[in-house]
Order: C-alpha cells, then structure tokens, then sequence
C-alpha cells in the first residue's frame, strides 16, 4: 500500500481520481491491509466506530477488516453517485471504491462531489428542490 501511495499522490492531486487496475487482492481483508498501506499513518482511520456512522438502511451493511462492504446490488442495476459518508460530521480525507469481482457487463459507477453536479444543474431543478425542502435520499 505504501508504494501505491507514492505512485498515485502525484495523480490524485491533479485529477481528485486514480482508477488502478488489475490489483491482486481477491477480498475485503487483503483489500482493507493494502488501503491501510495508502493512507498515511497521520490520518485517522475512518471506518471506526465512533468517527464513522452509517445511518439509515445501509446500516446494516457488512464491515470487514476496517472495510465497509456495499450494498448488495444486483448487477442489471447501475449504482448512481456514490454519497460515501458525506453526512458524517468529520468527512474522511479519501474514499476508495474496490470491486471484489468484475461485472459481467458495464460496471460503471458515477464517483463525483454532489456540490460539482448540483453546478450543472438547471436553475428550475436547484429552484424546486429548494422550495420543497431538499431531497430525501432513500434506498
């Protein structure tokens, strides 16, 4: 993880993003020992209790090794904008979406601030959320 770190700091502060592929960890506790490697030992682990709460129907979702498994979603289903955590007070430093197995076809997920897609947003859709109090995010 320490070397995937050194490797990617540089893109991430360019792009916000890094997609790395064909990585060798086949489960959420290999995967969650390499993401401990990439973040730095000053930053406080984000997926302990107290510090991370999951709230509402996915507070029932699997934590393993300091990872928190998704929600099982089949696959003829796209998962829309990830909204990981972003009702937490203390919002974590980084996020990482790791796929344990591929999709059999497409696999896309949109990974964006909700504050950079409401820009793009016509003033009418702004406007009526507004006068209607905010949106309720529901699963």
């Amino acid at each position: 993880g320490a070397a995937a770190r050194r490797t990617f700091e540089g893109s991430l502060g360019q792009t916000g993003a890094v997609l790395l592929r064909g990585l060798p960890m086949r489960s959420a506790e290999e995967f969650g020992h390499f993401w401990r490697g990439c973040v730095a030992a000053e930053e406080p682990e984000p997926l302990v209790e107290g510090i991370y709460s999951s709230m509402g129907p996915s507070a029932g979702r699997k934590k393993l090794s300091g990872v928190d498994m998704a929600t099982n979603v089949p696959p003829q289903f796209l998962l829309l904008c990830h909204n990981e955590m972003c009702y937490n007070p203390t919002t974590v430093e980084r996020i990482c979406l790791y796929c344990v197995q591929d999709a059999p076809l497409g696999g896309e997920s949109l990974i964006a601030r909700n504050a950079d897609l409401a820009k793009s947003l016509p003033t009418s859709v702004t406007d009526f959320v507004r006068e209607h109090g905010g949106v309720e995010y529901r699963r």
